[in-house]
């Protein structure tokens, strides 16, 4: 008696067992291959392997294997030659075959939301590919032939871990939409303005930190999502989109955008069909206040012992000029009112200081105040890129393996100010150098 076939229960009763996926699977495609139909759909069976038969409907144009538990596909899949749209998402596939390649006429692969980790060269034979999702992946970087697809306009290559765009990319000359959220990227190569023909960039949900310039040279860019970010300034190149109807900044709290300029999140434009803000608006917003933060002060604070307070006092005699200038402002620890917690005053006042200056001596680095809490939180802050931190080094000392001993200091050639035979030409020397480190702070604002 054949699998399929009615068997005896108890008492007598017919009783049909249940077929499983594989079985169905082989009706349908025997079906096919009988009726020449150009269309299989085997989704939402539960799929764990694609019969082998599936090689004989050479007829076929469009298959479709979404939502199983296939972990491989035949290689008996390459000879379906005539095949236009093949989607196989959300599965448990790991690799693709090979034979992928031998199927030229393609034009829609969607293989996302599977454990693919790597993709085959052969993918650079579909030279008919139009469409291409591998978003929802463990894929860490993408094949060079990709860059064959010459007909490619739709690229889904989000939730991978990525953590460069991958040259090949750029040189998709047709792309119109790029989908590359939620990766690791941490910056986007100069050359992404030679995608020319692209309108829509989502790529939300990563680890940029600041925009190329060349971003303006996307002419055609609709469409701009870069929510989630670590961005802290945006390019001038942004105002030269003039297709741009909707660009989403959401969540990057380092530009200092409210959300009433922002505009909806996408997720409320789709729960509630409202207007996105206006992008002209945004960027108009951003480089106003940011050209009125450049005008700004530095705030600048000194890190030193008390031991030295004579020089800190000749040192901010030389700043006075950018003092007046609004150059800069300086804070101390000797400007604490009677009565105020002094600690927290220092804390505050450090976490809010563009620049530190640390007036190093022997007694700096001896004190423990000085070097491991206030040194401390400045290192902290420099390597968040928060602040800028400068050694300044006042009287002779072993310094140079502190932890700070690799950054740039003054006066010239790190010299001690009290080691010069005149201390004016030291002390203008100094002052210069944080004129210039104040002026790169306040162009950066910008």
């Amino acid at each position: 008696m054949a699998a399929s076939e009615t068997n005896l229960g108890t008492g007598g009763r017919a009783k049909r067992r249940k077929k499983t996926p594989e079985e169905i699977a082989e009706e349908r495609i025997e079906a096919a291959r009988k009726s020449k139909e150009t269309i299989l759909n085997l989704s939402g069976l539960g799929l764990t392997e694609l019969p082998a038969s599936i090689g004989q409907l050479a007829q076929l144009q469009t298959l479709c294997l979404d939502d199983g538990q296939l972990t491989a596909l035949p290689e008996a899949l390459g000879r379906l030659t005539q095949l236009r749209r093949f989607s196989v998402a959300n599965n448990r596939l790991t690799t693709l075959p090979e034979a992928i390649g031998q199927l030229v006429q393609l034009q829609s692969l969607q293989v996302s939301k599977n454990r693919l980790t790597a993709l085959p060269e052969a993918i650079g034979q579909l030279v008919q590919l139009t469409d291409l999702g591998v978003s929802n992946n463990r894929l860490t970087a993408l094949p060079e032939t990709i860059g064959q697809l010459a007909p490619l306009w739709n690229l889904e290559i989000s939730d991978n871990q990525l953590t460069v765009l991958p040259e090949t990319v750029l040189r998709l000359g047709r792309l119109s939409n790029l989908f590359v959220g939620g990766n690791q990227l941490t910056v986007l190569p100069e050359t992404i303005g030679q995608m020319a023909g692209l309108s829509m960039f989502d790529i939300p949900n990563n680890r940029l930190t600041a925009l190329p310039e060349t971003i303006g040279q996307l002419a055609e860019l609709q469409w701009l999502n870069l929510g989630s970010n670590h961005l802290a300034a945006l390019p001038e190149g942004l105002r030269r989109l003039k297709q741009l109807t909707s660009l989403f900044l959401h969540n990057n709290p380092a530009l200092g955008l409210p959300p009433k300029v922002l505009g909806p999140t996408l997720v409320e434009i789709w729960s509630t069909h409202a207007e996105p803000g206006s992008p002209a608006s945004i960027l108009d917003y951003y480089f106003k206040t940011r050209e009125a933060a450049g005008r700004e002060a530095v705030r600048v604070a000194f890190s030193y012992s008390h031991k030295d307070e004579e020089l800190r006092d000749q040192l901010e005699t030389h700043l006075k000029l950018l003092q007046r200038q609004g150059v800069i402002s300086t804070w101390h620890d000797r400007k604490i009112l009677g009565g105020e917690n002094w600690a927290g005053v220092i804390d505050d006042n450090f976490k809010r200081a563009d620049l530190i200056l640390l007036l190093v001596s022997a007694d700096f680095v001896a004190s423990d105040y000085c070097y491991e809490t206030e040194m401390k939180m400045a290192l902290e802050r420099e390597a968040k890129g928060e602040a800028c931190v400068v050694p300044v080094i006042l009287r002779a000392c072993d310094w140079k393996a502190a932890p700070f001993g690799k950054l740039q200091g003054f006066p010239k050639d790190v010299k001690p100010v009290t080691s010069w035979r005149n201390r004016a030409e030291a002390w203008t020397d100094v002052a210069a150098g944080i004129r210039k480190v104040a002026e790169e702070i306040r162009t950066q604002r910008r």
